[in-house]
């Protein structure tokens, strides 16, 4: 299965989830982390009687032992 990309949606995502993670020192995250992955997946909800976008998105690190760990889950509102 092969995965395609639009550069357009991965700079939007990589903007967004960004300011979440900048708490965490990025050079720990380098040395402990040589593998990261930021994903989200887009849904629709129902709020107040209306239909609202939002985005889920989770950050995800292996270490060199192939330990997965989540960093986080963060949901928000397009």
């Amino acid at each position: 299965m092969e995965l395609m990309f639009c550069r357009l949606l991965v700079s939007k995502v990589t903007d967004k989830i960004m300011p979440l993670i900048v708490g965490v020192a990025i050079p720990s995250i380098r040395q402990s982390y040589p593998i990261v992955f930021l994903e989200a997946i887009h849904f629709k909800v129902r709020k107040e009687n209306r239909i609202v976008n939002k985005s889920a998105y989770s950050v995800l690190g292996i270490i060199m032992s192939r330990h997965k760990e989540i960093f986080g889950i963060w949901i928000a509102e397009k």
